[in-house]
């Protein structure tokens, strides 16, 4: 009589052991197929999705697509194994182009294999009919699109005027910024900093570091400042 209650509590006890188990993983099921809805989701503050935005910028970054400068002019060309051996060494009426931008200067040499340049005297930059920079000097990367001009820097955009001995372009963006100091005049203001960037395609400029902006009727001291050059709102953003 002990032995049959034995055995039948010990299948009771099986019995309900697998029943718990099977319900255990009936519930694991449903958790994975859970449907979140739009309500479900938590936005994260501005700050947050701005760090987390640039963690990934490493990954999500599409690379520059690659394409070659070309030399369209020049009224002599040599090579100098004892001046620049990897160089086709260029002068008179200069002139490259590398896809919509067309580079003047007076004498040039030409990296063909790294796919760059560097560019001296009357240097000048065309990208289409509305952006013009002009300087001493200029060196090109044109796997990288950025353009480093020297010295009596000039950008001009339509009604505005960039002026500054040090600044990159980068053609990508569609951004100049320099960092050695520099003027942004248009046709109502003039603003300088230690620090400016400026976008031809969004006509935003961004000054940092003891900035002025000067006009007809009174003169602004600021830390940070953003400009818009068609609205001609300025935003100050920092101590002013």
């Amino acid at each position: 009589m002990r032995t049959v209650s034995k055995f039948v509590f010990t299948g009771l006890f099986f019995l309900l052991a697998v029943c718990a188990f099977a319900q255990a993983q009936d519930s694991i099921t449903r958790m994975d197929t859970t449907v979140i809805s739009a309500q479900d989701v938590t936005i994260a503050p501005a700050d947050s999705l701005v760090a987390a935005d640039s963690m990934l910028v490493g990954t999500d970054t599409v690379p520059v697509k690659k394409t070659q400068v070309y030399l369209i002019h020049t009224n002599t060309l040599s090579f100098d194994k004892a001046v620049r051996p990897d160089a086709q060494i260029l002068s008179g009426d200069v002139c490259f182009r590398h896809d919509s931008s067309y580079m003047y200067c007076d004498s040039a040499y030409f990296f063909e294999q790294t796919n760059s340049l560097e560019a001296f005297s009357n240097v000048r930059m065309e990208q289409g009919d509305t952006l013009f920079v002009y300087g001493d000097y200029l060196f090109y990367d044109g796997n990288t699109q950025v353009a480093y001009l020297r010295e009596n820097v000039r950008m001009e955009n339509g009604q505005v005027t960039l002026f500054t001995d040090s600044l990159n372009y980068e053609r990508i963006p569609n951004i100049g910024y320099y960092f050695e100091g520099g003027l942004i005049v248009d046709s109502l203001n003039q603003l300088s900093s230690f620090y400016g960037q400026y976008s031809p395609g969004t006509k935003l400029a961004v000054f940092n570091d003891s900035v002025q902006l000067e006009n007809p009727d009174f003169t602004l001291y600021s830390d940070t400042l953003h400009y818009d050059t068609e609205s001609k709102i300025a935003t100050i953003l920092g101590p002013s």
